[in-house]
Parts: structure tokens; C-alpha cells; sequence
């Protein structure tokens, strides 16, 4: 369920008016979640040339909310641990893909019958001043453009939630769960 007090749904065609206000850089990465898919994790942990197995120290871990596989977050309601003290991104050009879509958040989802559903929703955060009126208009296709959002990064996170998605029903692992999501 999407809450509508901190999303709004995108149709199709929608825009939005948005440009990063430079005072408040850093607001979007302190008391948030950034979740990592696994070619975020590679691309950090080559880019930035830390080795994976110290990336991982400063990530946390939890049991997914739909798949009993382990979510990686490099924060989860907290603080960026790559956000300089000015509030700047030290990994910018690496950054995982939650945060170059901000403020667009993607909806992804298979179907029972295994059709994708995608959608965009427009993420609006108490400590963000860069939803102004005068701001530049953008189409979700034209932001994630703007914030090199490759269409093969798009695609990766389908085919991962498709791998997901054929586990789950190939192994069955709601059998291996007690009611309360516990192994």
C-alpha cells in the first residue's frame, strides 16, 4: 500500500516540476532508505574500488518483505553512510539507482500470471525544497534520462524481480516460512 501522504501516483503523460536545491543537499539521504539491488552493490563497489567485502560493513540487512532473500541497504531510516558532512555525495557517480531516480520512485511488480506491471510514483519528502513551481517540468522518462538512468539498469531490475519471482514459485518458499516470516 502506497502512502499517500509521503506518494503520489504518476499516470501516464504526468510531470512535475523539481530541480535539487544545492542548500539542501543531503536531505534526501539523512533519515531515509536506500535499498540496493545487486548491480547498485557492483557498481559502488567498482567504481569507488572498495572492495565488496568492506562495502558490506557498511550496509545492513533484512529479510525481504515478499521473498525470504536478504535486502541490502546502505541505509534503512538513517543516514547515507557516503553523504559528506557538507551533505555532499562522495559516491555520486556510482550512487544506486533509488537515488538517481529521486524524486520518482519506481513500482515495480509480476503479476500472478506473470505479466510486469511498472509504474512511477512521486516520492515527496517533508525536507525537500526542490518541488517548486518555477522548477524545470519533467516527464518520469525524461528525469530518469536526466539522471542517467539507463534503460539497461531498467531492465535488470526486471529480469531480478523475474528471477525472484520464478524462485518463489518453482520453490515454494512460503511453505518454508512460519506465520511470522520467521525461517
Amino acid at each position: 500500500m502506497v502512502d499517500p501522504r509521503k506518494y503520489q501516483l504518476l499516470a501516464s503523460g504526468d510531470s512535475f516540476a523539481f530541480v535539487c536545491q544545492p542548500e539542501c543537499w543531503g536531505c534526501c539521504c539523512a533519515a531515509t532508505t536506500i535499498r540496493l539491488d545487486p548491480w547498485d552493490f557492483l557498481r559502488i563497489a567498482r567504481g569507488t574500488r572498495v572492495a565488496t567485502s568492506d562495502l558490506l560493513k557498511v550496509c545492513t540487512f533484512s529479510r525481504g518483505e515478499k521473498h525470504p532473500l536478504p535486502t541490502v541497504y546502505l541505509a534503512r531510516r538513517g543516514r547515507c553512510p557516503f553523504l559528506a558532512g557538507d551533505g555532499r555525495c562522495i559516491i555520486y557517480r556510482y550512487r544506486p539507482r533509488v537515488c538517481r531516480c529521486f524524486p520518482i520512485g519506481e513500482l515495480l511488480e509480476i503479476t500472478d500470471d506473470g505479466r510486469l506491471k511498472r509504474g512511477y510514483l512521486m516520492v515527496h519528502s517533508a525536507l525537500c525544497r526542490g518541488f517548486t513551481p518555477t522548477a524545470p517540468r519533467y516527464q518520469p522518462a525524461e528525469w530518469l534520462a536526466r539522471e542517467e538512468v539507463k534503460p539497461e539498469d531498467m531492465v535488470r531490475s526486471e529480469e531480478f524481480l523475474r528471477f525472484l519471482w520464478a524462485a518463489k514459485k518453482r520453490l515454494d518458499w512460503s511453505a518454508w516460512l512460519d506465520e511470522a516470516g520467521a525461517w
